[in-house]
């Protein structure tokens, strides 16, 4: 298919959600008025007996949402691929449909049950809201999506409902605590939770993170300690900053919303502002952040840089949705792999290098996505239990 299909198909898809520019709006009457054919090409698409359904239409264009489809662009001297994408966004299933359409009505319903066969199959499960809890007189309790009641020194704290763990606002501890009384809250693979601290802090922890805190705030700052990655709505207080701590940064707030994130298996370690204003620091020294700033320190190098982003990249996935823009497949699958608890098994290395671009919710089979990048790229997955083999395609 050359270029002006793909941007076609494009274009068709906005015409569906009823979106299109006044400029794209011509792109598709020159389109239609160019033959009979592609008028009724159109007309085919928006009888809805042409699809199990629209609903089910419209599912799968929002499962592949603002994915822009990836087409080669260049081989580099090293013979990695980069893949160079444009606004085709969600036209994937149009592009299937086109081709569906000119093959002949016979073949189209053969297509399509192949298409969306491969969707179906072999299931990819997503996690869901699990953690556990460790107490610091050394309990551990296991947290879902029941009710349960959190008690300390014979005292109700805190409460874990759906997937939330809320802890009671200023509750009387006992006066002989001199100091403040840690507990530890740790999200396994596959599972997500949220933390509502006692001062009103709203926490979103992600898969494979640990968030020390205390059950109350007694000291001059409220500080916790965190590997892996959250999302921080900081209640304000002037009197008492609120600090995160990891390995190797220290983050000061006052009040404001941010994503924080330090695996200890990654080598970038990133602080990003959505509103108000934060200071990092690391060994001495400080960088303050505005919105739509990031704070990334590079371990390998020991090197660090503020750079302005595009903040849903980094914070989306607090809100139930994936998103990748031009991403290394190897921090694609890494993300993957973390919720949906499997293991890529790469066949060839060089596949990790590969990019692409796409946006997947995070509660869909992640076979979707990936039945995507088989079609975009020379690339082949094949699930085996909880590994997922990921090998160059032998298509010529």
């Amino acid at each position: 298919m050359s270029f002006f299909t793909f941007k076609i198909s494009d274009v068709i898809f906005k015409s569906l959600k009823g979106d299109l520019s006044s400029g794209e709006k011509k792109v598709l009457d020159d389109w239609l008025n160019s033959s009979a054919a592609n008028k009724e090409c159109y007309e085919h698409i928006l009888q809805k007996s042409n699809f199990v359904t629209r609903k089910q239409f419209y599912k799968e264009l929002e499962t592949l949402k603002d994915y822009n489809y990836i087409k080669q662009h260049i081989w580099g001297k090293t013979k990695i691929r980069y893949l160079h994408y444009f606004t085709a966004s969600a036209a994937a299933v149009i592009l299937c449909f086109l081709g569906w359409y000119f093959l002949g009505q016979k073949d189209i319903d053969t297509k399509r049950k192949q298409i969306f066969a491969a969707l179906a199959t072999q299931k990819i499960t997503p996690g869901k809201a699990v953690a556990i809890l460790e107490t610091a007189e050394g309990e551990m309790i296991k947290l879902g999506e029941k009710t349960s009641e959190i008690i300390q020194h014979k005292k109700s704290v805190a409460t874990s409902k759906g997937s939330t763990l809320s802890y009671v606002k200023n509750t009387a501890m006992p006066k002989k605590a001199q100091e403040e009384i840690y507990n530890t809250l740790k999200i396994p693979r596959g599972g997500e939770y949220k933390l509502l601290l006692s001062d009103g802090t709203q926490v979103w922890l992600n898969s494979e993170t640990t968030i020390k805190y205390p059950v109350q705030f007694l000291e001059k700052q409220r500080v916790v300690y965190v590997s892996g990655e959250a999302f921080f709505d900081v209640a304000p207080d002037k009197k008492r900053p609120f600090v995160i701590k990891s390995e190797e940064t220290s983050v000061k707030v006052l009040g404001t919303t941010f994503n924080f994130r330090a695996y200890e298996n990654e080598k970038y370690l990133q602080t990003t502002l959505v509103s108000g204003q934060v200071s990092v620091s690391r060994e001495g020294k400080t960088s303050v952040l505005l919105p739509s700033q990031q704070y990334s320190y590079n371990k390998d190098t020991d090197i660090s840089e503020i750079k302005t982003v595009d903040i849903s990249l980094y914070t989306s996935w607090k809100d139930g949705l994936f998103v990748f823009k031009s991403q290394k497949l190897a921090y694609i699958l890494d993300e993957i792999a973390r919720w949906y608890n499997v293991d890529f098994v790469y066949e060839d290395a060089i596949l990790k290098n590969y990019v692409f671009s796409g946006r997947l919710q995070k509660y869909e089979n992640a076979n979707t996505l990936l039945r995507v990048f088989e079609e975009t790229g020379d690339i082949v997955f094949r699930k085996e239990g909880q590994k997922v083999y990921v090998k160059k395609s032998d298509k010529k």
